[in-house]
């Protein structure tokens, strides 16, 4: 029930948002802070707005509005969506290209799912490509909830699936380190 109108909110609609406004002053600190909530999971669906469905993020962006001296400048908030407006789905749309990004898991599962390395060097090579890719998953997967992922979503299944590949070569890998 919508504490504000009295309207009973639509199943799915429970998730809260952890949103930061535009800071209109200051372009090269702003800058700075959107590549950090970029990095954090946010998306902006509307320019100077960004979203996270993450709250517990909060506290790692107050810390890093701080470091840039962006507190005045700053609006932050939690909400949750209202059964009016932009559903959730479309808001995930604007804020994220959740359609890339599943091509983007597509590409790996491709890439190193079907990679056969051989002997130590291949292994070696296979497995730096391989936690190379893994390194930069954050900075392009925010961690969206299930509920708020396409219905057939590959990511979590890829990504175990890429961390038995890293596990299965991570020895044979190491070894030919040493021997570098």
């Amino acid at each position: 029930m919508c504490a504000v109108c009295g309207t009973r909110l639509r199943s799915g609609l429970a998730i809260g948002w952890c949103c930061i406004s535009r800071c209109p002053n200051r372009r090269a600190d702003r800058l700075k802070l959107y590549r950090v909530l970029q990095w954090m999971g946010f998306g902006s669906p509307t320019p100077g707005l960004w979203i996270c469905p993450h709250q517990d993020r909060a506290a790692a962006v107050e810390q890093r509005v701080k470091q840039l001296g962006l507190e005045g400048d700053t609006l932050a908030f939690v909400a949750r969506s209202l059964p009016l407006g932009l559903q959730q789905q479309e808001l995930v749309q604007r804020a994220w290209n959740v359609e890339a990004l599943a091509a983007y898991y597509r590409r790996l599962e491709h890439q190193f799912g079907t990679s056969r390395p051989r002997g130590g060097e291949a292994i070696f090579i296979a497995h730096v490509q391989l936690v190379n890719a893994l390194q930069r998953l954050p900075a392009v997967d925010p961690g969206l909830p299930a509920a708020l992922l396409p219905r057939h979503w590959d990511g979590e299944r890829v990504s175990r699936r890429l961390e038995e590949l890293r596990a299965r070569w991570h020895d044979a890998a190491h070894a030919h380190w040493g021997t570098l």
